[in-house]
């Protein structure tokens, strides 16, 4: 059965996909807060994911990452980050330790922009932000 799962956390508490599309369609939710994370998933019939990762680093903003997974085409499966920062180099650790590019941070409004975009075409990363191949991205050695 197709459909969405999430684990994101707001305000440390955890949102369901259908509220978090709710909450931002009435304007009652417009951007993330430091300390806000979590994932976001949609499932197919056909055994394909697609995931917007969402990871909080402070006050530098918020680390996107979107995920194809394919059970039946493998060579398909990849993981986009956000280009926010261009100009940012290295790597960061976010609130909940996770290794993240630097140039990858966006506000809290692009974040949420983001997540809307998401939950309403899950199949293909949100337009409203550039993305980078994580195969193009130079990892620590220590990662």
């Amino acid at each position: 059965m197709s459909g969405f799962h999430s684990t994101l956390l707001l305000g440390g508490r955890p949102i369901d996909p259908v509220a978090l599309r709710e909450a931002i369609d009435a304007g009652s939710c417009r951007e993330l807060q430091p300390g806000d994370y979590g994932t976001l998933q949609f499932a197919d019939d056909g055994g394909e994911r697609r995931t917007l990762m969402v990871e909080a680093a402070g006050a530098y903003g918020f680390s996107l990452a979107f995920d194809i997974y394919s059970q039946q085409q493998p060579m398909a499966n990849s993981m986009w980050y956000s280009q926010g920062r261009e100009q940012a180099e290295g790597w960061l650790e976010s609130d909940a330790g996770a290794t993240v590019p630097a140039s990858s941070l966006v506000s809290g409004e692009e974040a949420l922009r983001a997540i809307a975009e998401f939950l309403n075409c899950p199949v293909v990363a949100p337009a409203s932000l550039a993305w980078t191949d994580s195969n193009n991205l130079e990892w620590p050695e220590d990662f």
